[in-house]
């Protein structure tokens, strides 16, 4: 099966009905399409003819999966659209962030990989730095022992590794365990 695909949702406030009172007085947020199709209405629909599909979540900016259900019930495609497929790779199950949906097709993508790693580099150069300070302190103040001489320069070669590494050349590399 061809993928089906709901885009274009946007915010409105819809006029007040005894269906819809309770809801817009607790603060409900509604979502229509280009063609004025009310998101509720809409998955509604989508329960019922599309039963036992994949639904997925994919971000309108990046086209990255963001989220795989097969009830689409708990779903609101803000900033999203939503693409039906009746098949599923286990691969894309187990990893959605992995895959962007591009020209009708899931294909690998490396984003969520590669902020992950920047994230992970940042942590670990900011350890290393707070670390190679304290053992800063105790030669600008005393006499370091060779075991701490050892250890400062095992972390500023951690720390240089990490700072010349470039997650997108690469964002599967084998990093070094902290010394």
């Amino acid at each position: 099966m061809k993928p089906i695909v709901y885009k274009g949702w946007e915010s409105y406030d819809p006029p007040e009905t005894e269906e819809n009172k309770f809801h817009i007085f607790h603060g409900a947020k509604f979502l229509r399409n280009k063609d004025g199709q009310d998101w509720y209405d809409v998955r509604k629909e989508l329960m019922e003819k599309y039963e036992g599909y994949y639904f997925l979540l994919v971000d309108s900016n990046t086209d990255i999966v963001r989220f795989i259900t097969i009830d689409p019930s708990g779903l609101f495609p803000h900033n999203t659209y939503i693409v039906i497929v009746d098949e599923l790779s286990d691969e894309i199950k187990e990893s959605p962030y992995f895959y962007k949906f591009s020209k009708g097709k899931f294909v690998p993508d490396n984003t969520f990989k590669i902020q992950q790693l920047e994230i992970y580099l940042s942590e670990e150069i900011s350890w290393a730095s707070s670390q190679i300070s304290a053992l800063d302190d105790i030669s600008l103040f005393g006499t370091p022992t060779d075991e701490e001489k050892e250890r400062l320069d095992a972390l500023r070669k951690y720390r240089f590794t990490l700072v010349r590494t470039k997650p997108e050349d690469n964002p599967d590399i084998d990093l070094p365990d902290r010394p």
